[in-house]
């Protein structure tokens, strides 16, 4: 979110990311701290709620999103399955303190989103 309006120097995180789409090849998504993520397709801006978790440390968070949704790519899943996927992962992160001994598996993301 944050990277929205700086590079596109838009305060609004919604207009940012139309606009970024706007300029990038490609699917275009941003993660928003504990709102979850948000993702354009077909110039709308589709919501993927986050994940409530204990949480106590959020550093890393994001790469574990980063790394969810390319493992949920991988399997051929589709964009809103991988969202779900990488949002979850992601909140589990958050569960300890440090950026890898929150690290999930992905029994506990499945479980998560059972």
């Amino acid at each position: 979110e944050n990277f929205a309006r700086q590079f596109t120097g838009i305060p609004d995180w919604r207009k940012a990311l139309l606009e970024v789409d706007k300029q990038v090849r490609g699917f275009t998504a941003i993660t928003r701290d504990f709102q979850g993520c948000a993702a354009v397709w077909e110039g709308e801006i589709h919501e993927i709620p986050s994940f409530r978790v204990n949480a106590v440390d959020g550093t890393g968070a994001g790469d574990v999103f980063h790394g969810a949704f390319i493992y949920a790519l991988c399997r051929g899943w589709n964009l809103w399955r991988c969202l779900r996927f990488s949002n979850a992962a992601g909140a589990l992160a958050c569960r300890r303190v440090g950026s890898r001994s929150g690290i999930p598996n992905v029994e506990e993301v499945e479980a998560l989103l059972n």
